[in-house]
């Protein structure tokens, strides 16, 4: 759909058209917004009210979770990114501001959780935030270089291990 087409373009052929490679930062929030919508909107459509808050404040925790975890895989393409020429996020800051936005990211996904405006079990946002915080902890792991079974097992076994300690909680 219009997402998946985006993404394509931004990432078709390293971003080598003349405009893709000025914006091909959106890629990660892209890929968050629509890894979020996918997973929180489109299955809460059918059964209550998408604007309601708690939808919004699982869009948003999912959001901001997903956006985490895009940034340690583009820091992990940064110096490919850089060679190439291609204007992702994580190349608009150095490594301290960079750090900096993660941890006002950790931050701002605590407050979500913790401020939540409905009635959520306490292990239920224990795992929440024990995810970002995880994802928090894999980033700074991330800052130096990492085999592709850090990224593959655990910095995409945090997704994993979310979602299946969600569902558990909600059970």
């Amino acid at each position: 759909t219009i997402a998946s087409i985006s993404y394509s373009l931004l990432i078709l052929n390293n971003g080598q058209f003349f405009i893709l490679k000025k914006v091909a930062f959106l890629k990660t929030i892209l890929l968050a917004f629509t890894w979020a919508f996918s997973t929180v909107i489109i299955p809460a459509s059918n059964e209550i009210d998408i604007n309601s808050e708690m939808v919004i404040s699982i869009f948003l925790i999912r959001f901001v979770f997903m956006l985490m975890i895009g940034i340690i895989f583009d820091y992990r393409d940064i110096e490919k990114d850089q060679k190439t020429n291609l204007s992702s996020l994580v190349a608009a800051f150095n490594k301290s501001q960079l750090i900096g936005l993660m941890l006002g990211l950790l931050i701002l996904n605590s407050a979500i959780i913790w401020l939540m405006p409905f009635q959520v079990i306490d292990i239920h946002k224990f795992i929440l935030m024990l995810s970002t915080a995880l994802c928090f902890l894999m980033f700074i792991l991330s800052l130096k270089k990492r085999s592709y079974y850090f990224y593959y097992f655990l910095v995409d076994g945090i997704m994993l291990f979310s979602a299946i300690a969600s569902l558990i909680t909600t059970l």
